[in-house]
């Protein structure tokens, strides 16, 4: 009869692998890695036009994206986060939308991607300094497998029944730090996280998870990349909950949205040139997939002020106000003395 084994010891034996390295970028036949943007069109079959090459490869940590409707704003967030937590093991992505079926459905997109990028990659473990075999591009950025083990290590004792509950328990808990991950690509997307249903688990375990935007639901994450779609519609406690998310972290605040009314974090983020944000700005006309003669239709549709705010990405109110903001500001006169302060005082 073998000699159980010690249940410190099988913690002992998990808890020693080393932590694999971050993976490898993709990279052309000749060494030089791939941008993101370039990594979309060969491993996901998405080609970007020039303006949303800008967006994905931007480096900065702060950006803010003005676009016009249809101009691709969900597919780029979903890119980015994709492509990130792919590149980055154990970083979470947080993607905030208006609403929760927005946000579900963002989170579609997103394992759309995965899918399309997993059933390209080789079934067995993917070398980290060779790329996958059924991956068309030349590398990916794919999950890098554990450290060859010796034969010793390769059949680890097998516990005894009083053991295996315990054995059990510790493998549906969270992977410590410095435990190894144990990667399996499929050509399934990965379920989704039983504490976020919301959520995909990567198997580097890096997550990915899409919330709504309510302010008192938001507030416990720690993020090291931060996504507002339609950020223009979010409101402000919001952001100011998540905003310090990537405090700790040094994470990164990409802000996407069209344009909404003048009022909001994302409407002063924008017109403040003083806030340290990369600016980029999209409108109809510069949109290859939309056609003139739809902008034509949808001017004489929505009327001149909705047009200008759904595609050429102006702020306009929601209701057109008696006094405009031109008017008002005109009207104030500051060559008056604050004569009322003064008597207060």
């Amino acid at each position: 009869m073998k000699t159980p084994v010690p249940f410190t010891s099988l913690i002992s034996l998990l808890r020693s692998r080393p932590t694999p390295a971050a993976p490898p970028l993709a990279c052309h036949p000749a060494g030089s890695p791939l941008s993101t943007s370039q990594w979309a069109q060969l491993c996901l079959g998405f080609h970007p036009d020039p303006l949303q090459t800008q967006v994905l490869d931007s480096p900065q940590h702060r950006l803010i994206l003005l676009c016009a409707r249809q101009f691709g704003k969900s597919t780029l967030a979903a890119i980015k986060a994709l492509h990130f937590a792919l590149s980055h093991p154990r970083a979470t992505i947080l993607c905030v939308s208006p609403t929760l079926r927005r946000s579900a459905e963002w989170l579609r997109l997103v394992k759309d991607f995965y899918s399309i990028w997993t059933s390209r990659q080789s079934p067995n473990l993917p070398n980290p300094s060779s790329p996958p075999a059924h991956c068309s591009c030349p590398s990916a950025p794919h999950i890098a497998a554990a450290p060859p083990t010796s034969p010793s290590e390769s059949a680890p004792p097998q516990p005894n029944r009083s053991t295996r509950r315990g054995l059990l328990t510790l493998a549906a808990s969270p992977a410590p730090h410095n435990t190894a991950a144990q990667p399996h690509l499929s050509s399934r997307a990965a379920p989704a996280s039983p504490a976020h249903p919301c959520s995909l688990a990567l198997p580097n375990h890096s997550r990915i998870l899409a919330l709504p935007g309510t302010s008192h639901s938001n507030r416990g994450y720690s993020a090291h990349l931060l996504l507002f779609e339609e950020a223009a519609f979010i409101p402000d406690p919001v952001f100011s909950a998540l905003a310090p998310s990537v405090a700790a972290t040094a994470g990164a605040i990409w802000l996407i949205s069209s344009a909404g009314p003048p009022s909001g974090f994302f409407y002063e983020i924008w017109t403040h040139p003083d806030l340290p944000y990369t600016r980029i700005q999209a409108s109809a006309e510069q949109c290859p997939r939309i056609s003139r003669e739809h902008l034509a239709e949808a001017r004489l549709a929505l009327g001149e002020l909705r047009f200008r705010r759904e595609y050429l990405c102006e702020f306009s109110p929601d209701a057109i106000p008696i006094f405009s903001a031109e008017l008002l500001e005109s009207s104030l006169d500051n060559s008056f003395d604050p004569w009322l302060l003064e008597d207060a005082a």
